[in-house]
C-alpha cells in the first residue's frame, strides 16, 4: 500500500491533561488543509465530476478511552457529546467521531447474565477489532486521498491494544496488571501494620514473589497475595513461577522479534503525541473540571444511573467504575461535599497513574520507531 496519503495519530495523556481539546484542534487543522488542498486540484481539472473529491473530505477521531465507549454517564465519563448528523447531508469536510458511546447498559448487563451464551464481551478485545475495523474502512473510502485518523483517549490498556500488534496477551495464567486497575482505590486507605500483614502472609506463601515487593506497595501485594491464595499450595501456579515464566517468554519474544515491526502500523504512518501537564497544574485544572460537571448536573446523572442499574452501579465493572459512582453508592453518612471532594481525590491518583503508564509506554523499545 502507498502510506504517503495515511496518518494514524495517537495523542495520548492522563485525565484532564487535555487530549480532547487536541485532537479537535489538530482534526480541524488537517481537514481545513486537506480540504483546501484538493478544492485546488477540483478547480485545476475544471470538471463537475469530480465534486466528490471534496464533498467526502472528513478526519475522524477515534476513542480510546474505556469508559467512553459506554452510552451512559456522559457527565461522569467526560465524554465527547457528538451531535448525530444526517447520513445523507453532504458537506464539504466534517470531523467524524467514532467508538464513542456506543455500548449500552442493557447491552453490558445483557453479557454479564448471559454468560453461557455466545453474547460477545464489548471488551479490550472487541475495541481492537472495531478500531482495525473502522481503519479499514476509512482508508478504502479515502483510496488514493489523504486519509487521517486522531485516536484519543486515556487508558494505556486500550492505546497499547490500537498501537502495537502483539499486544493482546494469551488466554492463560499470568501476573495481574494493577498498573490500570481502579478497582484497588481502597487500598490506600490501610495502616501500615495491615499493609505489613498482608506482605507477611504472602511471604508464607510465596516467599519469592514477597521478595520482590515492598510492603507499601499493598496494590501488588494483595494482588499477589490473592494468587497464592487461589494456588493451594501448586508451585506452577504460584505468583514468583508465574512472572519467571512470563519473563522467559518475554526474553524468547525480544530475541524473535527484535527485528520485526512491533507497532500495529509503519513507522511512516504512525505518529504519537504525548500530551503532559506539571502536577499542580494538572490538579487545578482537575478541580475546575470536576466544578464544571457539578454544574453540569453530574450529580443527578450519577444518582438516577446508580436508581435505575442498581446491579450494573453496584458491579463495579465497565462504566460502573466512572468516578463518582462508588462515592455516591457508598452508604455512609457523608454529605454531598465530601462525596464530591472523594471524588476529586480519586481523579488525582488516578491522573498520576495515568501519567506514569503513559511515559513509560513512549519510552519503551516497542515505541521507539515511532515519531513522538
Amino acid at each position: 500500500r502507498n502510506d504517503e496519503n495515511r496518518r494514524v495519530v495517537f495523542i495520548l495523556g492522563s485525565t484532564g491533561v487535555g487530549k480532547t481539546k487536541v485532537a479537535e484542534d489538530i482534526a480541524v487543522k488537517i481537514l481545513m488543509e486537506t480540504t483546501n488542498s484538493e478544492t485546488k486540484k477540483v478547480k485545476k481539472k475544471k470538471s463537475d465530476d469530480d465534486d466528490d473529491d471534496i464533498d467526502d473530505q472528513m478526519v475522524t477521531i477515534v476513542n480510546m478511552d474505556a469508559l467512553q465507549v459506554h452510552e451512559e454517564l456522559p457527565i461522569a465519563t467526560a465524554r465527547v457529546l457528538v451531535e448525530e448528523k444526517e447520513k445523507k447531508k453532504k458537506t464539504r469536510g466534517e470531523v467524524v467521531h467514532e467508538l464513542f458511546g456506543v455500548v449500552g447498559i442493557e447491552e453490558e448487563e445483557e453479557t454479564r447474565t448471559k454468560k453461557k451464551t455466545k453474547t460477545k464481551k464489548k471488551d479490550v478485545r472487541w475495541f481492537r477489532a472495531s478500531f482495525l475495523e473502522i481503519v479499514e474502512k476509512i482508508w478504502t473510502k479515502r483510496h488514493g486521498k489523504r486519509s487521517v485518523v486522531v485516536c484519543v483517549g486515556g487508558t494505556p490498556y486500550y492505546a497499547k491494544a490500537a498501537m502495537l500488534k502483539t499486544f493482546l496477551p494469551e488466554r492463560e495464567a499470568s501476573m495481574p496488571d494493577t498498573s490500570d486497575d481502579d478497582d484497588d482505590d481502597d487500598v490506600d486507605i490501610l495502616s501500615l501494620e495491615e499493609r505489613r500483614a498482608m506482605h507477611e502472609r504472602l511471604r508464607e506463601l510465596d516467599p519469592k514473589a514477597a521478595a520482590r515487593l515492598h510492603p507499601k506497595d499493598a496494590r501488588r501485594v494483595r494482588r499477589y497475595l490473592q494468587i497464592a491464595e487461589e494456588a493451594n499450595g501448586e508451585e506452577s501456579l504460584l505468583p514468583s513461577t508465574i512472572f519467571q515464566r512470563k519473563k522467559d517468554k518475554a526474553n524468547d519474544d525480544e530475541r524473535k522479534q527484535q527485528n520485526e515491526q512491533q507497532l500495529m502500523f509503519p513507522p511512516t504512518v504512525t505518529r504519537v503525541i504525548h500530551v503532559v501537564a506539571e502536577n499542580e497544574a494538572l490538579e487545578k485544572t482537575l478541580e475546575t473540571r470536576l466544578e464544571r460537571m457539578r454544574h453540569d448536573g453530574v450529580e443527578k446523572e450519577i444518582k438516577t444511573f446508580i436508581e435505575t442499574y442498581p446491579t450494573a452501579a453496584k458491579s463495579n465493572t465497565g462504566v460502573a467504575q466512572a468516578i463518582g459512582v462508588r462515592e455516591f453508592l457508598d452508604e455512609t453518612d457523608d454529605d454531598t461535599e465530601t462525596r464530591f471532594e472523594k471524588m476529586c481525590a480519586r481523579t488525582k491518583r488516578l491522573a498520576r497513574r495515568q501519567r506514569r503508564q503513559f511515559a513509560n509506554m513512549v519510552e519503551s523499545s516497542e515505541f521507539r520507531s515511532a515519531p513522538t
